[in-house]
């Protein structure tokens, strides 16, 4: 039994060759630094979406657009878009900035929620049963039975 195993060749998986282990770079990761803008990106935030802010931008959105109901769910939507896709600004005031300048987008969307309002408070009616207008059934062919 012996002899059976030494004279027994031994071959490694030609596909182990695949599964090149990458060795580890010994730097240290420090965690901490991404803490680092948390504390400028927060008082943006708060100066942001502030109550004072809010009714400000309202108020100046209202001026510019004299026959359109302004929502505040609108608002606050656009402000957040705005927000996360300028995370770079340095202040409040930049925001607002960038806010009033796409009036037409929060006027197309105040204007489509004042229709979605309309059309939610219309009751709607059952369509009538289909009625026969027309003298068809003495034109069609005659049935046939068969055996």
């Amino acid at each position: 039994m012996q002899n059976i195993l030494k004279n027994k060749i031994v071959q490694t998986p030609s596909h182990l060759g695949l599964f090149e282990q990458i060795k580890p770079n010994n730097l240290s990761n420090d965690y901490r630094d991404c803490a680092l803008n948390a504390n400028n990106e927060l008082r943006i935030s708060t100066e942001y979406f502030n109550v004072n802010n809010i009714l400000k931008i309202k108020n100046e959105i209202k001026q510019k657009m004299k026959t359109v109901l302004v929502d505040d769910e609108i608002i606050h939507y656009h402000m957040t878009n705005v927000y996360f896709n300028n995370r770079k600004a340095s202040s409040a005031e930049e925001l607002n900035k960038i806010l009033l300048k796409d009036i037409n987008s929060i006027n197309k969307s105040c204007i489509s929620q004042e229709k979605y309002i309309r059309d939610r408070s219309r009751l709607y009616t059952n369509l009538d049963n289909p009625k026969m207008t027309s003298n068809k059934i003495e034109k069609q062919l005659p049935q046939l039975k068969f055996i």
